[in-house]
């Protein structure tokens, strides 16, 4: 019986290289900082980055890996790996990391791919994708009548009004209520049509009249507006690499694949096939 002692300590990514420490251990099983880093070398580039920036799912990755190594200690001691079953599956499993791994170099485009030109490109290609859409920071009262929309929006379009204060008190949406109706910025395409319509129609610091919604009434506040725009070439061009090196390996893969089955079309005898699927259904 494992005796469930986990310790869990994570250190900056920089550190690792200072020492080969215990990172973390469960009953005899250690896992050094050595193998931390083995680990996360082992994971696709964007997953590693993720990953370092995230403390608990680094945090997950180390506590997951510490309980598969624990297991498989335990299952080794109880003899499971001479198992006939065990020892058919591991080699399957072993065969598909060969593979993996093989195709994986087969279909892995090169360091230099893509070019500068293929991102230009691909950026001038995916204009209207790469395009943020017009947004805006909108504060709100909710009401879920309209004499009270009409009242407390006279009361917020009056010279001097506290929108924020009059939220806090008068909006029957609590979530937004607490912070003076502040809604943060919302992307126009995500805004109840009805106050998308209004909202193109105002200008910051205006305050509308009601608005009626399949859920009720809205007195917004319009605080700031973004037009769309084209994200830049150096934000989007890490994306860009990424997504054309992901591209480029799935075609090379199906390259491969499609000149194997050319010089080797795979035969399947479908009668004996049949044959065999009816005897194994008998047997169920």
């Amino acid at each position: 019986m494992i005796r469930l002692l986990l310790v869990v300590l994570l250190v900056p990514a920089a550190a690792l290289a200072q020492g080969d420490e215990v990172i973390a251990a469960l009953g005899g099983v250690e896992m050094r900082a050595s193998e931390v880093r083995k680990l996360l070398m082992a994971q696709p580039p964007q997953v590693r980055e993720q990953l370092l920036g995230s403390p608990p799912a680094l945090d997950r990755l180390v506590r997951t890996e510490l309980f598969r190594r624990v297991l498989v200690a335990e299952a080794r001691a109880k003899g499971w790996d001479k198992r006939p079953e065990a020892i058919e599956r591991m080699e399957r499993a072993r065969e598909q990391a060969l593979v993996s791994s093989y195709v994986d170099g087969l279909a892995r485009p090169p360091a230099d791919y893509p070019a500068e030109a293929d991102l230009r490109a691909a950026y001038e290609a995916n204009k209207a994708e790469l395009t943020v859409p017009k947004q805006y920071r909108v504060a709100q009262i909710y009401a879920t009548t309209r004499e009270k929309a009409e009242d407390l929006a006279k009361k917020a379009r009056a010279t001097g009004a506290d929108f924020s204060a009059l939220a806090r008190t008068g909006s029957e949406h609590a979530e937004s209520a607490a912070r003076g109706g502040e809604m943060g910025w919302i992307a126009e395409s995500q805004t109840l049509p009805e106050v998308a319509k209004a909202l193109s129609a105002m200008k910051p610091g205006e305050v509308s009249a009601p608005i009626q919604s399949a859920s009720g009434w809205h007195v917004v506040k319009l605080l700031e507006a973004r037009e769309a725009a084209l994200r830049p070439f150096a934000e989007v061009r890490a994306e860009l690499a990424t997504a054309l090196r992901l591209r480029r390996a799935q075609e090379n893969e199906q390259r491969h694949y499609d000149a194997m089955l050319k010089d080797n079309p795979i035969a399947v005898n479908e009668v004996a096939l049949v044959r065999l699927k009816n005897e194994l259904a008998k047997t169920r």
